[in-house]
């Protein structure tokens, strides 16, 4: 094919001319397109029918697609295919007219997914909303590679349910196409869940928050230069939630005989331990059983980020287990199989227990709320600043980290073990 083939001139004007290909056919009425180029100048109308050709072919192939989902995967196996047939994959609307001559001449006679693939008329799927958490997690890599499948659910979720609120308001458009109005619009539509007390002001601003993190990772990515539309979006909050300990009182509650028996084995050997040792629930439950040191002069159990990431690197110790906590872990050597990767479902068995059975009272600062079990850390804590224990040595055993300058390995198992001897149950 030349370009003369797609020209005529009618009077003084240059017309485009091109019969319709074969496959194309059942998209045209006629054998033959036609229309002005509206131009008297040989040099431009065969310019701009070397255009209108692409665009001719754009659009037939275009219809070819029908309802085909213009994915990534589909993009990148057209791609590929490309190379298959010798040729590099380009946009069709950057082939010059030999190129495309070119790859018109050798797909000849091919599939329409051969042409479709030389001719450069599947467009790359822009990134949408609904690959935000995708790109994320992949920018993040790094920082997940620790983290036990709980915890992987636990960090991911936020994410995720930001990013299908915000699909749900918005639709699920290109990334790019996000406006400060689209911002603006969810943070209205928060604040009125917020206001009917549908939703926390807290937990909104997560929403805004996650949305935010993702945009900065897609800009970077992208060398976006336009200002984060989710930025500084936070509805005012309430008093920031305070955990108060769970009074001695209650602590002894539990501790009476019987007091536990309904619940199962597993959940009140963590209780019994959690009071003993100041752990959050979540590193108990989780520990690996290279980690429960009974055999030690001095039993005790070492908090790792063995199968699972630790909240912060000072969250690394060992703790010498008395009373209660070393009977409790005596009983389960391997620690708690049946809870090790679901953390909350040993929590929520627990707290349900514990507030069923009036053995925690009401929590100060949530109304209609009770204390959890995360507040028996709480309760460690003023144990060990009721008997004066030295900050140092307390921020060790509750893996606080050290303000200023660490110097020094700390005290040692024997140390820390005659102090928890004397404040344990």
């Amino acid at each position: 094919m030349t370009d003369s083939d797609n020209l005529i001139k009618r009077g003084a004007t240059w017309y485009f001319n091109m019969r319709v290909p074969n496959e194309y056919k059942k998209f045209e009425k006629l054998p033959f397109v036609r229309f002005s180029l509206k131009t008297r100048d040989r040099q431009a109308a065969t310019q701009r029918a070397i255009e209108a050709r692409k665009r001719m072919l754009s659009l037939w192939m275009a219809q070819d697609l029908g309802q085909e989902q213009n994915s990534l995967q589909q993009y990148e196996r057209i791609v590929e295919h490309c190379r298959t047939l010798g040729f590099t994959y380009k946009p069709l609307s950057d082939l010059s007219d030999g190129d495309l001559v070119a790859r018109l001449i050798a797909t000849e006679g091919q599939p329409v997914t051969s042409a479709k693939a030389a001719l450069g008329v599947v467009e790359k799927p822009r990134d949408i909303t609904s690959m935000m958490f995708d790109l994320y997690r992949e920018a993040n890599e790094d920082k997940v590679l620790k983290k036990s499948e709980h915890q992987l659910r636990v960090w991911k979720n936020p994410f995720i349910r930001a990013q299908n609120i915000f699909i749900d308001l918005a639709g699920d458009v290109p990334i790019e196409a996000i406006s400060r109005a689209d911002g603006l619009a969810l943070r209205a539509s928060l604040l009125e869940r917020v206001k009917s007390g549908e939703l926390a002001a807290n937990s909104a601003n997560r929403i805004t928050t996650c949305l935010s993190a993702m945009w900065n990772v897609y800009a970077k990515r992208a060398q976006i230069t336009a200002p984060n539309p989710f930025g500084s979006l936070n509805i005012k909050e309430d008093k920031k939630n305070v955990r108060s300990p769970i009074p001695e009182e209650y602590i002894l509650l539990m501790l009476k005989p019987g007091a536990l028996d309904r619940l199962n084995p597993e959940c009140r050997a963590i209780v019994h331990t959690l009071i003993n040792t100041g752990c959050r629930p979540s590193e108990v439950i989780g520990i690996q059983p290279q980690n429960i040191r009974l055999d030690s002069n001095i039993p005790h159990i070492q908090i790792r980020p063995d199968g699972r990431d630790l909240k912060t690197q000072d969250s690394e110790r060992d703790i010498p287990l008395c009373g209660v906590a070393l009977e409790a872990m005596r009983q389960f050597p391997s620690g708690f199989a049946r809870y090790a990767d679901r953390p909350t479902t040993a929590t929520a068995n627990i707290n349900k227990f514990l507030k069923n059975n009036e053995l925690v009272p009401a929590d100060p600062h949530r109304p209609g709320k009770f204390l959890t079990v995360y507040s028996l850390r709480h309760s460690f804590q003023d144990r060990l600043t009721g008997a004066e224990v030295p900050e140092r040595i307390a921020r060790d055993l509750m893996g606080h980290k050290l303000e200023g300058e660490r110097y020094g390995g700390g005290a040692n198992l024997e140390h820390t073990a005659r102090i928890l001897a004397g404040i344990s149950h």
